[in-house]
């Protein structure tokens, strides 16, 4: 388990340590950066190798070093990297995480706790609402449009999301 320092998409500043949890992996003695629950990140893991633009389904990724302790890990293409964050290769502990966690949870200044968040990778593409905006990406097609009501909010975490979501007023607001 590892601490990464999230970019922020606004201003392309690092956010502190422990924003975020990814793991390292070893198998048959090569190191891979695993990580599930950054939204729209790879699918498969990442080989811990510097400089060399690594192919995904959810895009092309590169980890390079970004100082004497932090390596990154961007999203790449042809002509530009967007840094998605920062991370060293040492282990952490959960009990790390837990005041950032909290932060994330109930803190105004948290982007978690200003609109709804969900994102679901799928076999061709992803699905995400953020607050009340849907987004579906097919074989590298995105249409996306906002939702007009609670109930086409539920439909598509009925259909979409396989789940159902319980009737809160203030979800919609």
């Amino acid at each position: 388990m590892i601490s990464a320092r999230v970019f922020s998409k606004e201003n392309n500043v690092v956010g502190p340590e422990h924003d975020h949890m990814a793991l390292i992996a070893t198998i048959n003695s090569k190191a891979y950066l695993v990580d599930v629950g950054f939204g729209d990140f790879s699918l498969y893991p990442l080989v811990l190798e510097l400089n060399v633009i690594q192919k995904d389904p959810g895009g092309d990724f590169r980890i390079e070093r970004y100082d004497d302790e932090y390596l990154m890990v961007a999203k790449t293409n042809q002509s530009t990297s967007s840094p998605k964050y920062l991370f060293s290769t040492k282990e952490r502990s959960i009990e790390e995480f837990y005041e950032m966690c909290t932060y994330h949870q109930t803190n105004i200044k948290s982007h978690f706790t200003h609109k709804l968040i969900c994102s679901l990778a799928t076999v061709n593409g992803r699905i995400i609402i953020t607050g009340k905006t849907y987004k579906k990406t097919v074989d590298g097609i995105t249409s996306e449009h906002n939702l007009k009501d609670e109930e086409e909010l539920r439909q598509i975490f009925l259909n979409d999301f396989k789940m159902t979501i319980p009737l809160n007023p203030l979800l919609w607001l």
